[in-house]
């Protein structure tokens, strides 16, 4: 199993590829504090549907695929966020 790196923010995992993407619903859940991280990805991915091809899926373990994005991806994301956050 290829080792994956995790960080606990304010008691929520952020997990971590080998290659430093992040898994995009457990950014999503640390920085909006939501339990439903899903609702606000399906929410951004409606609003701007070509987000989703600076993803990729990542498998964590084999029951565990996730959407990850570079560093540059989670900028953007994060923009996006902020302004889904404000309205």
């Amino acid at each position: 199993m290829v080792k994956t790196y995790q960080v606990n923010l304010d008691g929520k995992d952020i997990r971590f590829t080998p290659e430093g993407k992040v898994a995009v619903l457990d950014a999503i859940q640390a920085i909006t504090a939501k339990d439903q991280p899903e609702v606000v990805w399906h929410d951004l991915v409606q609003a701007n549907p070509g987000i989703t091809t600076i993803c990729e899926t990542y498998r964590f373990t084999d029951t565990d695929a996730s959407m990850v994005v570079d560093g540059s991806g989670w900028a953007i994301i994060e923009d996006l966020l902020l302004v889904h956050m404000i309205e």
